[in-house]
C-alpha cells in the first residue's frame, strides 16, 4: 500500500530506484550483473579469431564489480549508523543504467557483426 502511495506521489521515477533497492538489502547480489557481464566478454572473444572491442561490455563488468565493493562497504556502514541517508544513490543509479544498456547494446550489436562476418 506505501509503495502506491510513493508511486503515486513520486512517479515513475521511483520505478527507477526499485531495482538498486534489492542491491541495498542484499549487497552480494551486485556481482551477478558483473558476472554475467564478464561472460558476455569471454563469450564474444571465444568465438573469434581478433577479439571485437568489448570496451563497454568490459566497463560494465568493471563498474558493477566496483559497486559491488562498495554497497557491501556500506551495508555494513548502514547497521552502525542510526539514520543512514544514501544521497550517493543519485549519482550511481544513472551510471549503472547507463553502463548496463550501453553494454547489452554492444553485445548484440557486436554479434550481429560477427554474424555478418561468417557469411561473407
Amino acid at each position: 500500500m506505501i509503495q502506491l502511495f510513493l508511486l503515486t506521489i513520486l512517479g515513475p521515477g521511483l520505478l527507477l530506484a526499485y531495482p538498486l533497492v534489492l542491491f541495498l538489502y542484499f549487497p552480494p547480489l551486485a556481482f551477478v550483473p558483473a558476472a554475467i557481464f564478464m561472460w558476455l566478454r569471454f563469450r564474444l572473444r571465444k568465438g573469434t579469431s581478433n577479439p571485437p572491442k568489448t570496451i563497454w561490455i568490459g566497463a560494465a563488468t568493471v563498474v558493477w564489480t566496483l559497486y559491488g565493493i562498495y554497497e557491501t562497504k556500506m551495508y555494513f556502514w548502514s547497521q552502525k549508523v542510526i539514520a543512514p541517508i544514501r544521497l550517493d544513490l543519485g549519482f550511481i543509479a544513472p551510471v549503472l543504467y547507463f553502463l548496463t544498456i550501453t553494454g547489452i547494446i554492444s553485445y548484440f550489436k557486436i554479434k550481429r557483426n560477427i554474424r555478418s562476418l561468417e557469411k561473407k
